[in-house]
């Protein structure tokens, strides 16, 4: 078979042809199937331990490879082609541009965001607010110099100007200057502990230092504020939840022996939102060994169900390697889950989609009804379902 850095196929900007990415497809699901019967074999006796871990070695790294081949293919076709269908919207090829969201959030509170110098007199505070917006202008711009230098005037004259300090910090962090970053973040926490900018910055220059406790004690503070939309969006481009869930649970399950989930407090939610940060790296497999191992762990845990199907349904369906094999198999995990849990929200949303995309359209119609009849539907899930026009596909179908 053609491996993955040999054949003719041509490749530009991370496109390939139509033929390498079909021999691509092709190998991925070998590949994949082969770590299935490989663990088979090994189970029966058939293969001693030297043989099977020589083995899963090579098909994995091999099958890493491959993904990452397709995904980059993937995301070139992603930024040349709108409107990008479902599948790939909630895939994991995404550009996260976190400074030029940083600065849509920047103007967006500078009408309404705090300093100690509103609480002074009118002619101060709004030199203090203006100098503010210009710090924000400046860095909007991509000027972190500026930024920088009318922060620091402002916090010679009010040492505890909270905004000041939290949006230093973080133009500081994204400069790479994380050691001085942090300081400057510690100190608009004590000064305020509620104000829930310097808590979101604080989680992610903590993940960035290495600190993924420090990060979700972080995150849990900003949750329980009332944090604006435009910080919670940051959150979510960020991936602050999932980065946080993967360097807690990566250690714990893909360790050799795997370690015990409950021992060290995790949750089938952690394990969710760190295979979903492992895709979002190109490590579809590790993803796939997460759920596999947490399952040996839960093996009637409905979350664990759907959320492996999911994933492999959203691998599946990219329209350019599409797989009904991954598909399939997505969707007889989600099926598992909600034989487990028929009144599971996310796993009928999950399996009304995936239906669909395997033509079993009358199968996603009863999942969605199903869905419908709950009584608390997520907000999320519901646009979901909004968002991609599903209810008028089937409806069409």
């Amino acid at each position: 078979m053609t491996g993955v850095n040999r054949g003719g196929g041509r490749q530009t900007g991370g496109r390939l042809d139509p033929d390498r990415l079909a021999a691509l497809a092709e190998e991925r699901d070998f590949l994949l199937r082969s770590l299935d019967d490989l663990d088979e074999e090994y189970a029966a006796g058939d293969i001693d331990d030297d043989d099977y871990a020589r083995l899963r070695e090579d098909y994995t790294r091999r099958a890493a490879a491959v993904l990452r081949a397709l995904e980059n293919h993937e995301a070139a076709v992603a930024l040349a082609r709108a409107p990008r269908s479902p599948w790939r919207t909630m895939g994991w090829v995404a550009v996260v541009l976190i400074l030029a969201a940083t600065a849509g959030f920047l103007v967006a509170r500078s009408s309404g965001a705090r300093s100690s110098g509103e609480t002074i007199t009118g002619d101060i505070r709004t030199t203090t607010r203006d100098r503010l917006f210009a710090a924000q202008q400046a860095f909007g711009r991509g000027d972190v110099d500026e930024a920088i230098a009318i922060y620091e005037d402002i916090l010679a004259e009010e040492p505890s100007n909270v905004e000041a300090l939290a949006y230093e910090g973080w133009i500081r962090s994204r400069s790479g200057d994380l050691d001085g970053a942090w300081p400057l973040l510690e100190d608009a926490i004590a000064i305020d502990p509620a104000y829930p900018d310097a808590r979101v910055f604080a989680a992610i220059v903590a993940l960035d230092r290495g600190d993924p406790d420090t990060a979700a004690e972080q995150l849990a503070a900003f949750e329980a504020l009332d944090p604006t939309p435009f910080a919670r969006q940051l959150v979510a481009n960020a991936r602050v939840a999932e980065r946080i869930a993967a360097a807690r649970v990566e250690p714990v399950l893909l360790a050799d022996p795997p370690g015990s989930l409950a021992e060290a407090g995790l949750t089938p939610d952690d394990v969710v939102a760190a295979a979903e940060a492992l895709a979002v790296d190109g490590r579809f497999v590790d993803g796939v060994t997460l759920f596999e191992r947490a399952l040996e762990q839960m093996p009637d845990e409905p979350v664990l169900h759907d959320g492996l199907g999911w994933y492999l349904a959203r691998a599946g369906a990219i329209p350019e390697q599409r797989s009904e094999e991954l598909l399939t198999a997505g969707a007889e995990r989600i099926d598992e889950a909600l034989a487990l849990d028929p009144t599971s929200a996310s796993a009928l949303v999950h399996a009304a989609f995936t239906r669909a995309e395997l033509g079993d359209l009358e199968g996603a119609r009863a999942a969605l009804a199903a869905f419908d009849a709950l009584p608390e539907r997520p907000d999320d899930l519901v646009a979901l379902v909004e968002q991609f026009g599903l209810r008028d596909r089937l409806a069409d179908g």
